[in-house]
């Protein structure tokens, strides 16, 4: 006899659905058609507990050949919409002939607009249901499992669900439509199927990249020349910067070598400044991801795959999060005792209980909120025996636990900057003055000239010529000593005070011929982070615009970008004919308007509908001009598609074409 639940627990993937059913207690596994669920006792009946695997429904246009721009879409299963999303099949079966013999549904999927959109459409979609509970929750401890299903809610998040609707709607209208428009301009131009993308962020964030990879093309640089000294304090060699910050003529440089021909250096003034520096706060997701990228050189979507896995794993909190503050209601002092049961934190984590006796851990709190998630943080939860087998997850989890720790830590630095100035005295062997800078082909060849030092005068004159050089000095450790290795990174430490006023030194002078550098290239990281200065995408896909731009070989690059040539033809050419594609200023007011529907305040249908006005105009705007615009582009495609050296584009070209439906792009989210 068939086995009736009085309830379903959906969650978002598989790893999830275990540990939510393992939050009960004893579990039975089952399957269907080859995909694992879990039977549970709950408090009052049997519970079924089963996975999706993310998205099992998708948007698609409504009609066999509608005519473009299209704005009437349906949700459909992602098995039917893409054959990429075969495998979601057997998930959707399972869930729906689960659903059928429950009289309960309550949607445990991550909560935020993507979760919130998962379980709507399974409710709705699958199992031809209303309204379902939902159980909330940032970490899959079994504590907070257990709270979050008895505390759970009577109904889903509507707001959020209805944000997130409207977000695939939109970015469906313009991912399909736009991209539609240029492909068949490109096509037209080459002769031949050429699928071109674009999308509501896209376009913006390509720009932005093409914006300075013209300024570094632009820029010309200019020769100037630096004199510095050397000198040996305590036995380690110092560099001081010389007052003028740069000469524009070599004849300048040569002139300050003359004007110091037989002086040593001195000591002519010290000054101390006292400073405390707070601890730092917990992570947020984009934070993580530049701090990871610095110390270890991961991109930002490895990062949020390491740090998804560890989730899952239970031991840190939900990481697509744009929270930098720790509420006090998470129980921070029994986090911290379940964290020193790891040898690696037990010392660290004893001296900072010692610091508040009264359990009462009051962390530093960043500037941003998250409504729905904490900033990022350990659970306290024990790896496994084969965690550390997986070096960057490892990584990644000491970076995160040490950035909490030191969060809770409430434990200041204390420094001291001190500022040497020296300047020249005595006299001493020295270089003839018409001796010229030497150089070398490449890296320019310093001059090094050996003084010797003398007496110090008995008073100063006005020196033109001063060498100043700047460091630190820890006092107290506070929390640099819970952050160790990573705290180093930000401070140029010395052991102890370099010199006193009145000291002299032999010295060594070197005169650098440089030039001026251009801008720096974007980074994916601070790629990321600029998109999220300029509130353009959500925390969870800014990674994924990114590496979608790489994907479509508009870029390249992790630690510095560089744009392809399509890339830089695409933007010039949306330039010339619809630059409202590439408008951060649109993108940033749908932006706003999707996180009004989210807080209850935005009307979707006014929204959609504005959405629709923009994308009506923009596709009118491209095919009008198609000629032009495949003309415009088909040199670039031609060249690109024509290289024999490797037969690496041809091939590629080739999978694009077979992957892709001449009338149906894959929309692209944001």
């Amino acid at each position: 006899m068939p086995v009736s639940y009085l309830e379903l627990i959906v969650a978002e993937k598989p790893s999830a659905a275990y540990k939510i059913a393992t939050s009960f207690g004893k579990v039975v596994r089952k399957s269907v058609n080859g995909i694992s669920y879990y039977e549970v006792d709950g408090p009052e009946y049997t519970i079924a507990v089963a996975p999706a695997v993310g998205h099992l429904y998708g948007l698609k246009k409504v009609g066999e050949r509608p005519k473009y721009p299209i704005f009437k879409v349906q949700w459909a299963p992602k098995s039917e919409i893409n054959k990429r999303a075969k495998y979601t099949f057997n998930y959707a079966l399972m869930l729906k002939r689960l659903g059928s013999k429950a009289k309960f549904v309550t949607v445990a999927t991550d909560n935020d607009i993507e979760g919130e959109v998962i379980g709507v459409n399974i409710v709705q979609q699958l199992l031809k249901k209303q309204d379902a509970n939902r159980m909330i929750f940032s970490t899959l401890t079994t504590k907070e499992l257990q709270t979050a299903y008895r505390e759970r809610q009577p109904c889903l998040n509507w707001n959020l669900a209805n944000a997130g609707v409207v977000r695939h709607k939109i970015d469906w209208y313009f991912g399909i439509n736009l991209s539609q428009a240029l492909t068949t301009a490109v096509s037209k131009a080459v002769n031949f199927f050429k699928p071109l993308s674009i999308g509501r962020v896209q376009g913006p964030a390509l720009s932005l990249l093409v914006q300075r990879e013209r300024e570094i093309q632009n820029f010309v640089p200019v020769p100037y020349w630096k004199l510095a000294a050397v000198v040996t304090i305590n036995g380690k060699e110092i560099t001081l910067t010389h007052s003028v910050e740069k000469y524009m003529t070599e004849h300048e440089a040569q002139e300050a070598v003359k004007r110091l021909q037989g002086s040593g250096l001195v000591v002519s003034k010290s000054t101390e400044e006292l400073k405390s520096i707070i601890p730092p706060y917990a992570f947020d997701l984009t934070t993580l991801q530049m701090e990871a990228h610095k110390l270890f050189g991961f991109s930002p979507v490895y990062t949020l795959q390491l740090a998804q896995q560890l989730y899952e794993d239970a031991l840190i909190s939900y990481p697509r999060t744009s929270s930098q503050k720790l509420p006090r209601t998470l129980g921070l002092h029994n986090i911290l005792s379940k964290i020193a049961n790891q040898p690696a934190y037990k010392d660290l984590v004893q001296q900072i209980l010692a610091n508040h006796p009264t359990k009462n851990i009051a962390p530093r709190d960043g500037p941003e909120s998250d409504p729905a998630h904490p900033a990022i943080y350990s659970t306290g939860e024990l790896p496994s025996a084969k965690f550390y087998e997986k070096k960057d997850q490892a990584k990644l989890y000491d970076l995160i636990t040490k950035r909490f720790l030191s969060a809770c830590s409430q434990m200041t630095c204390e420094t001291v900057n001190f500022t040497v100035q020296l300047v020249p005295n005595g006299s001493s062997s020295f270089v003839t003055a018409d001796e010229p800078v030497k150089k070398t082909r490449g890296r320019p060849k310093k001059t090094v000239v050996p003084v010797a030092s003398s007496e110090l005068p008995a008073q100063f004159a006005s020196q033109v010529d001063t060498f100043t050089v700047h460091g630190t000095i820890v006092q107290k450790a506070g929390w640099h000593s819970v952050y160790e290795p990573y705290a180093r990174h930000y401070l140029p430490v010395y052991e102890s005070r370099i010199a006193k006023e009145g000291e002299a030194f032999t010295a060594s002078f070197a005169v650098d011929s440089l030039t001026t550098k251009p801008p720096f290239r974007y980074s994916q990281a601070s790629l990321v982070k600029t998109l999220s200065d300029l509130e353009l995408g959500t925390k969870g896909t800014r990674a994924a615009i990114v590496d979608a731009l790489a994907s479509r070989r508009y870029i390249t690059g992790n630690k510095a970008i560089t744009v392809f040539p399509l890339g830089m033809e695409l933007v010039q050419t949306l330039e010339s004919h619809c630059p409202s594609i590439l408008s951060v200023d649109l993108t940033r007011k749908l932006e706003k308007d999707i996180e009004n529907i989210c807080s209850g305040n935005g009307m979707v249908d006014q929204v959609l509908a504005e959405a629709e006005s923009h994308v009506t105009t923009m596709y009118t705007a491209l095919t009008s001009q198609s000629n032009q615009i495949g003309q415009d582009l088909a040199e670039t495609i031609r060249f690109k598609s024509s290289k024999g050296a490797t037969g690496t584009d041809q091939r590629a070209d080739s999978q694009e074409h077979e992957s892709a439906d001449r009338d149906d792009l894959d929309g692209d989210l944001d």
